[in-house]
């Protein structure tokens, strides 16, 4: 393991068991077991160990979507099936980090700026592999809601509950031309209204 992810690891740990103000570059260092020297050269400060966290987290999601990409699905297919294929070992540990996290983005604006430009990334992607731009938004949002609130220690979706959700994800994935016939439908429908005028 390099320095610098014994360092992320360490601030991981240190966050999930104390929280966000636990997280100094002296404290930091010592859990890791290398010098503050050795850790400044890869973070100069707590706002860099922290996007240093948020990248680690982030990878670790980029690659499961990879991951299930690489054996035949689609980029949007990966990126929905990855919400629900995640599992972790300890789920009130991640509970806690992702609550340091969305506490770290509240309160520093280029942190925040950093993930709507990852996020922007992902949105792109989905748009560039066919998917309309509104539908892959709310797919999108739906995916960060459910990190939000379990970071914020809501209840996980039930097995039955997170079926129903993939399953209504995946049908957002069709091509554009059904969104389109969807417009012309609605609009052929607010023109009938009109014709028919009020009360009838």
């Amino acid at each position: 393991m390099t320095t610098r992810d014994r360092a992320l690891l360490a601030a991981c740990d240190l966050a999930v068991e104390e929280g966000s103000q636990a997280i100094t570059l002296d404290r930091v260092a010592a859990r890791a077991g290398i010098s503050k020297g050795g850790l400044l050269h890869h973070f100069r400060s707590k706002e860099s160990l922290m996007r240093g966290m948020l990248e680690r987290k982030l990878g670790e999601w980029e690659e499961c979507v990879e991951a299930i990409a690489s054996t035949g699905f689609s980029y949007p297919v990966a990126y929905v099936e990855a919400t629900f294929s995640q599992k972790s070992d300890d789920d009130a540990k991640e509970n806690a980090l992702g609550a340091v996290f969305v506490a770290a983005v509240a309160s520093d604006p280029a942190l925040a700026e950093y993930l709507r430009e990852r996020f922007d990334r992902f949105h792109a992607r989905l748009v560039a592999a066919g998917v309309d731009p509104v539908r892959a938004r709310l797919i999108q949002r739906t995916v960060d809601g459910l990190f939000v609130a379990e970071a914020l220690g809501a209840a996980r979706p039930t097995p039955e509950e997170a079926d129903g959700l993939r399953a209504d994800l995946l049908s957002l994935l069709r091509p554009r031309e059904d969104v389109l016939l969807a417009a012309l439908f609605r609009h052929a429908l607010a023109e009938s209204e009109k014709e028919d005028g009020p009360g009838r």
